[in-house]
């Protein structure tokens, strides 16, 4: 049977979606639209302006003739968080128990305020033992709620909410797989396995590592296309399009414009691409540099920012990697119902890849039975195995005391033809009366939970939650920066914790930027700078590779040793016996 499927991919720029029909395993794309979002609506990731996007999003549909309630949304931004991690082999019901204890030391993101789920990859196995590699993704629950709300105000049913770097990798994958039945070369066969995606949006970029047992990395930069858009329409005073179509390369020369102009323009888009260039780069060697087992040899940019001119070359000489388009077109084309037209096909081959891996999350057949990752907040299975219980016995109670209501009254009248009703009756309440008291347990599972809370509040009350801090600092530390040593003291529980930094950089500015970074959390104070020393890079010749911040061998450049300070407020401390109730206990 058919079953028809949305991906929704609500970004900073425009709402896209591609409706896809499933028919056993193969995948025919019906329809596909997209539509500009108003400026501001949605800003990096995150909607903003609630009415504005569903207003939007039902003329996508209206327009599209869309009569398909089923979707799947896509998140992203900053507030959304992947990890990779390794445990040792064991089920699938142990590896929930083992999840449920690591969400909360993996993700940096409040117990209270986290969404989570996890999909299990591959086994590895090594000489000694074998380990699993698990994806686990997280979420604001506001993040997620705000899509929820979107998708059901404007008429559709959520089957699921996907990472928006996630489901690209999983349309990626799917494009080369449908390519490489075609060539047999070994390079493609390499580019199948291992690959490294760039998605270019209009305020984020999401780079994702891509391994042939699953995506290995995901990181979202706060840098995208839509602020060199801006920067033009300021400098050569011109509306959206026109600046759009400078940045992807549009002929200058075929405009009525000065020379000084054009040398701004171009100046501004290079600018723009450096800087890109080097986020990226630090994200992809930043893993790669941890990870012994994955070598990429291939990047492909996808999103409307991938066209920027230059971009590809520019990563290309930065990486020394291979660096083209996502190959998206030819698939297009290949799974296109004949009744999309060109133009539209084409307007989403290049910045459809999430909404496409989005309506291929759980497709039809077979692959019903794989998890996926599904940030939709539920309620623990505990709870709601004792909800179905009570909804039971209620319901049997209630159907019991009206059958012996009328019962009563039709014995008032008839009472020689019923007695065998009552009898039936009563054998029934009987039986619902031996199912209430073997619930009885129940109130003794309930003493032993309360003792094991107050076990837990006692021992984890109060403590510090060190790898959430760390892991928040960690990701407000600059590019031009690197820890080398971390110190922490704290006299007694809830008393103030010191943390002391040995720190290299990349300039003598590098000091300044970790601390403008560091006092911009609300978790520490106290910030300083208690030494710091350069070594020129002029007199010494050493300086940090790739580093663009200065000219290279100024006075300022070269490699800085510093030390720095901080403490965590007076009293700060974990909600670790919260989390660890609210993930584990309650279950």
């Amino acid at each position: 049977m058919a079953e028809k499927v949305i991906g929704l991919d609500i970004g900073s720029f425009a709402i896209k979606f591609v409706e896809v029909e499933f028919k056993g395993t193969s995948a025919t794309l019906t329809k596909l639209g997209q539509r500009t979002l108003p400026r501001g609506a949605v800003v990096a990731g995150e909607i903003v302006d609630t009415d504005a996007v569903v207003s939007t999003l039902r003329e996508l549909l209206a327009s599209a003739d869309v009569h398909t309630k089923r979707c799947v949304v896509g998140v992203g931004g900053t507030r959304v968080v992947v990890r990779s991690l390794v445990n040792p082999e064991m089920s699938d019901s142990e590896l929930q128990d083992a999840i449920a204890f690591q969400v909360i030391e993996s993700l940096p993101i409040p117990a209270s305020e986290l969404v989570s789920d996890f999909e299990r990859l591959a086994t590895v196995e090594s000489d000694e033992a074998k380990f699993i590699r698990v994806l686990l993704a997280g979420a604001h629950e506001s993040v997620v709620k705000s899509s929820l709300e979107i998708a059901k105000r404007a008429g559709l049913s959520v089957a699921g909410v996907d990472v928006n770097g996630l489901a690209s990798a999983r349309a990626l994958s799917r494009v080369l797989h449908e390519s490489s039945k075609e060539t047999s070369g070994e390079e493609e066969t390499s580019n199948l396995k291992n690959f490294a995606l760039v998605e270019v949006g209009s305020d984020i970029t999401d780079v994702v590592l891509s391994a042939e047992d699953g995506v290995r990395f995901v990181r979202t930069l706060q840098v995208g296309g839509g602020e060199i858009t801006r920067r033009i329409q300021e400098i050569a005073n011109c509306d959206e399009t026109t600046a759009e179509w400078y940045k992807r390369g549009g002929h200058l020369e075929e405009q009525d414009v000065t020379s000084e102009l054009r040398e701004s323009i171009s100046m501004a888009i290079t600018e723009a691409v450096e800087h890109l260039t080097q986020e990226v780069a630090n994200s992809l060697e930043y893993y790669l540099l941890q990870s012994d087992d994955l070598v990429i040899n291939k990047v492909f940019l996808g999103g409307g920012g991938g066209l920027i001119v230059g971009l590809s070359e520019s990563l290309c000489n930065r990486l020394s990697m291979n660096v083209e388009l996502a190959p998206a077109s030819s698939y297009f084309d290949l799974i296109c119902d004949d009744a999309i037209s060109d133009s539209d096909r084409k307007l989403l081959s290049v910045s459809g890849l999430t909404a496409l891996g989005l309506a291929l999350w759980r497709a039809s057949g077979s692959s019903k039975d794989v998890h996926r990752i599904n940030l939709i907040p539920k309620k623990t299975a505990y709870k709601e195995s004792i909800r179905k219980e009570v909804s039971v016995f209620v319901l049997a109670a209630l159907l019991v005391g009206t059958g012996l209501g009328a019962v009563s009254m039709h014995e008032n009248q008839t009472l020689s033809t019923n007695q065998s009703e009552v009898a039936a009756l009563a054998q029934q309440s009987s039986v619902l009366q031996q199912k209430i008291g073997a619930l009885s347990g129940v109130s003794k599972l309930a003493l032993v939970v309360s003792n094991l809370k107050g076990q837990v509040k006692s021992d984890l009350q109060g403590s510090i939650s060190w790898g959430s801090v760390i892991a928040q600092i960690a990701s407000a530390t600059p590019s031009d920066s690197w820890w080398t040593q971390l110190q922490t003291t704290q006299a007694a529980i809830g008393a103030p914790a010191s943390l002391t930094f040995s720190l290299t950089g990349c300039s003598q500015q590098a000091p300044k930027n970790w601390l403008t970074a560091l006092s911009s959390l609300n978790l520490v104070q106290n910030e300083w700078v208690s030494s710091s020393n350069l070594a020129p890079a002029f007199s010494s010749g050493q300086a940090c590779p790739g580093y663009s911040g200065g000219a290279g061998l100024g006075i300022e450049d070269g490699i800085t040793t510093f030390s720095s300070t901080a403490t965590l407020p007076n009293g700060f401390s974990s909600d670790r016996a919260l989390s660890y109730l609210n993930q584990v206990v309650t279950k």
